[in-house]
């Protein structure tokens, strides 16, 4: 649409979007954004101004200063877009503004992304043909990456190991097991470059020496002293640790039981009682009510037992 300006002279084409799909606008023209509308090409010397939204799905091209306009324009992950020498646009894309200024063409993954690589302290602690870092290419803000690397043979992670990185996102680190992490990186860099993620050195397997203070594992009640001293290792000083235990009689049962009678071989101890037959037994004197006897008999060998 074409208007006339306040002078009375013929001005730009004047173009109001409030919504709806425009398939190409390729002229120069004042563009006002007043609500949310979508054009799948839009290039040319456009002057953009308003407070809506213009979605560029297709091809962006244009020429000049867009970076301050306050209109938004926003693009999709696979936008061609192109960037001409002394341009400066700022593009939206999944909420995030990025101000593009170096010549080109391309999506705003190429154009804006950034890499992640690894560095570790020291390479001989890491098993990297068991490893999967990093998945290549660029990356947007909020883009999440994973990798899982495992302990060279020897050597593994402790407790509270935690990889580190020069980039402004958020990274964690999970211990799956004493020989194999998982670390994740979340991108909140603004443009593009390279961010760095760094694993510290892997902690050399060591065998603890013990020390009981009787020099051998204790089995009589009493108090007792473990320590074990773990010897200095690589990055890591002698460390000892101390732990004190007891060993105890088990707490005799409220309801303990008791028998009499005389004692004989084995120090086994029989009532009086005599064995008639082997399925019938008679006591003297008769059992109690609600008392369970168990009776052995037999040689030493060959002990039996009857309830």
């Amino acid at each position: 649409m074409g208007t006339v300006s306040s002078d009375g002279s013929m001005g730009l084409p004047q173009i109001k979007l409030s919504s709806g799909t425009i398939q190409n606008l390729n002229v120069s023209c004042d563009l006002q954004a007043l609500g949310t509308a979508n054009v799948d090409n839009l290039g040319g010397s456009v002057t953009l101004s308003g407070s809506g939204t213009v979605h560029v799905g297709g091809t962006l091209n244009l020429a000049g200063d867009y970076s301050g306009t306050s209109a938004i324009l926003s693009v999709d992950k696979n936008t061609q877009i192109t960037i001409a020498a002394g341009s400066r646009i700022k593009v939206y894309y999944n909420n995030h503004a990025y101000v593009l200024g170096t010549p080109g063409t391309g999506t705003l993954t190429e154009l804006a992304g950034r890499t992640v690589n690894v560095a570790a302290e020291l390479e001989d602690t890491i098993d990297w043909s068991s490893s999967t870092s990093f998945p290549t290419g660029k990356f947007l803000f909020g883009d999440e990456v994973t990798a899982t690397f495992t302990a060279a043979d020897g050597y593994c992670f402790p407790t509270g190991y935690a990889a580190s990185t020069s980039g402004s996102g958020s990274i964690s680190t999970k211990r799956n097991s004493m020989t194999k992490i998982t670390v994740t990186y979340i991108f909140a860099e603004e443009m593009a470059d390279t961010v760095t993620v760094t694993l510290p050195p892997a902690e050399e397997k060591t065998q603890p020496e013990t020390e009981t203070g009787t020099g051998s594992v204790p089995e009589q009640v009493g108090a007792y002293t473990l320590r074990a001293t773990f010897p200095r290792k690589g990055h890591y000083t002698e460390t000892t640790a101390v732990c004190d235990f007891s060993i105890y009689y088990l707490p005799v049962p409220e309801n303990p039981c008791t028998i009499s009678g005389k004692i004989g071989k084995n120090n086994f101890t029989y009532p009086d009682w005599r064995l008639r037959h082997r399925r019938a037994i008679k006591l003297q004197p008769p059992m109690e009510e609600n008392t369970k006897t168990v009776f052995l008999w037999g040689t030493k060998r060959h002990l039996r037992q009857f309830t």
